[in-house]
């Protein structure tokens, strides 16, 4: 079960990265796209990948390569869907709509990898897309609705990380598991640079903000270190663990931001302005009942429930 605490400790550093991606959106990053937050934040890894060239080896072939740029762009433009998603709505929503990861990664470890899920995990996932759904409804006037938008936007994202995670677990059979990670970082860098260079719109909010850039550059730096550190120990997770069940691990991020988030605003912090609702406490509720579902179904998920 040592793949168990590699996947919590993703759990943990990727939550603190969603919080950190929020208040730079919210903050920093507010009047510009998110296409110049992803480059933003994949210039700021190169002195992270300068150090790695240095270290690892040996050093990836141009099949390592290949596959490191496959998982590495599609984690890329998943986290593209997510910056947008995650403008349009709060962190604790995007983080429990990002547990839709499961679905796909149940389809993916049955046909690819011959996994064979229990009832138990399927009843969790079902409990999982429960959640989701009901952390989607918002209330407008009177009647309550479905983000559609932010629920296309997060199942799209989910699709594709689940790719990603399918393309770097079927590499790492054969490839040295610390080559094939710096092979994908790398291809996060290259997918910045490119997108300098090629996209004037970029450019010109880059060099925009470049005042408040230099000024958190840290923050940036610091955030690309969570991110990467929560890939690290996710990907080695999944190549030693089963699939579907490390996902299930992650269920916990929704509780995690949830309390990251209130602590935050006991010293007054907040993520964006109080918006006025109808009913706040039936709101709250919902968003609770909502996060306890996923975080249950991915006890099951786990199999931690079979222990009890």
């Amino acid at each position: 079960m040592s793949w168990f605490f590699y996947a919590l400790l993703a759990a943990f550093v990727y939550s603190c990265s969603i919080v950190t991606d929020k208040l730079l959106l919210t903050r920093q990053f507010k009047k510009v796209s998110e296409l110049s937050l992803t480059t933003a934040a994949a210039l700021a890894g190169i002195p992270l990948l300068a150090v790695f060239l240095v270290f690892v080896r040996p050093f990836p072939d141009l099949n390592t390569l290949a596959y490191g740029l496959a998982a590495g762009w599609l984690l890329i433009l998943a986290y593209q869907l997510y910056y947008i998603a995650l403008r349009k709505a709060d962190a604790a929503l995007i983080t429990t709509l990002f547990q839709l990861v499961l679905p796909f990664n149940f389809i993916v470890g049955m046909v690819f990898f011959d996994e064979k899920p229990t009832l138990l995990q399927v009843a969790g996932l079902l409990i999982i897309s429960l959640g989701a759904t009901l952390i989607s409804l918002e209330q407008k006037e009177r009647k309550w609705r479905l983000r559609t938008d932010v629920l296309l936007l997060m199942a799209s994202a989910s699709l594709l990380l689940s790719t990603s995670d399918a393309v770097f677990k079927n590499a790492a059979e054969n490839i040295p598991f610390s080559t094939l990670a710096v092979s994908e970082y790398a291809s996060s860098v290259l997918a910045g640079l490119l997108l300098f260079i090629c996209v004037p719109k970029v450019r010109r909010e880059l060099m925009s903000i470049r005042t408040k850039l230099s000024q958190t550059f840290g923050v940036l730096e610091f955030n690309e270190l969570l991110t990467l550190g929560g890939t690290v120990a996710i990907r080695y997770a999944l190549v030693i663990g089963p699939l579907a069940l490390i996902q299930g691990v992650m269920g916990t991020q929704p509780l995690m931001v949830m309390v990251m988030v209130g602590v935050l605003g006991i010293f007054g912090i907040r993520m964006e302005a109080k918006a006025k609702k109808r009913n706040p406490l039936q709101h709250t509720l919902i968003k609770l009942v909502a996060i306890i579902l996923v975080c249950t179904g991915s006890i099951f998920i786990s199999g931690a429930a079979s222990s009890l």
